[in-house]
């Protein structure tokens, strides 16, 4: 057989030779350089200030020396409400002798509260929403039963859905505290 020769470079049918492996030496290159300027600039050039107690002691007492706004909390009471409660059996009927005289016995609840609030300087947006707050509470009050009102575990369920219903009416910027702390029943009666 006859000796084959490569075709030259620029006679069409020529392979021309491949640009990748200068890529990947370029590439490789760059990556060594930026990570060896990046030690050298960590390690020779930067210099961390050094933490001191004395520097400690003077970044603690200007950040104690700064005016903050000292929330003042404080209570506001709601007055006195009267709410009928969910009769006993559930759902009242009428008497099938008598169409004028219901069966089931009927129960009301008598509430007074007052709900502690972290800032009273906020008094003002309380107020506003406070027609809400009550409507919403004497529609929970309505669907709730002379058994659970009467149990410590029905009150304290109460209370804690007092509590989400004005947190939820009020709302506070993320990641702050909720306005309203606490609930305080000042008077509680169910008959």
């Amino acid at each position: 057989m006859a000796d084959e020769k490569a075709p030259a470079p620029g006679v069409p049918g020529a392979e021309a030779p491949s640009k990748l492996p200068t890529l990947i030496a370029i590439i490789n290159t760059v990556v060594v350089v930026g990570a060896m300027g990046f030690v050298l600039y960590t390690r020779l050039l930067y210099k961390r200030p050094p933490i001191t107690e004395e520097r400690e002691r003077e970044r603690i007492a200007t950040a104690k020396a700064s005016p903050k706004a000292e929330l003042q909390s404080g209570q506001i009471a709601f007055d006195q409400i009267t709410v009928n409660i969910e009769p006993i059996p559930s759902g009242i009927k009428a008497d099938p002798a008598n169409p004028m005289k219901l069966q089931g016995k009927l129960h009301y609840a008598t509430v007074a509260f007052s709900i502690e609030v972290r800032d009273m300087s906020q008094k003002t947006q309380i107020e506003t929403v406070k027609p809400i707050f009550m409507d919403r509470l004497l529609s929970l009050m309505g669907k709730k039963t002379f058994m659970e009102l009467t149990t410590v575990q029905g009150r304290y369920l109460l209370r804690t859905q007092l509590l989400d219903i004005a947190n939820e009416l009020i709302p506070q910027p993320e990641g702050s505290l909720p306005l309203v702390s606490d609930l305080h029943f000042t008077q509680f009666v169910v008959q």
